[in-house]
């Protein structure tokens, strides 16, 4: 072999080595930045779930409470002697639900 073909030998081996490593760097980047989105949501869920507990200790419900919401489904159930509080996202997988007793709520 001849010095070219060394030359492009060794130019395509950094070219392949150049697009695996970046290809790598930009997978885990995305990962993280999927992550970061992801925590947001479940804060952002959790205080709804807060807020939602709050109010029904406030408002006095029969069955079902409901709070409008675009990116969450919000809502409780009273059953018996428990209340179910229940934050859904309707976008990402982040589902919570609580459940206490009406008596450990009044007092």
């Amino acid at each position: 072999m001849n010095k070219k073909a060394y030359v492009l030998f060794l130019t395509l081996i950094i070219v392949v080595i150049f697009s695996v490593v970046s290809l790598n760097y930009f997978q885990i980047k995305s990962l993280k930045t999927e992550n970061i989105k992801s925590q947001i949501v479940y804060i952002q869920a959790q205080n709804h779930m807060d807020f939602l507990e709050d109010i029904s200790k406030e408002y006095d419900f029969i069955s079902k409470f409901e709070i409008q919401n675009n990116d969450f489904e919000i809502y409780a159930i009273k059953e018996n002697s428990k209340i179910h509080y229940f934050v859904k996202s309707k976008e990402d997988e982040v589902n919570i639900h609580k459940s206490k007793d009406l008596e450990a709520i009044l007092k």
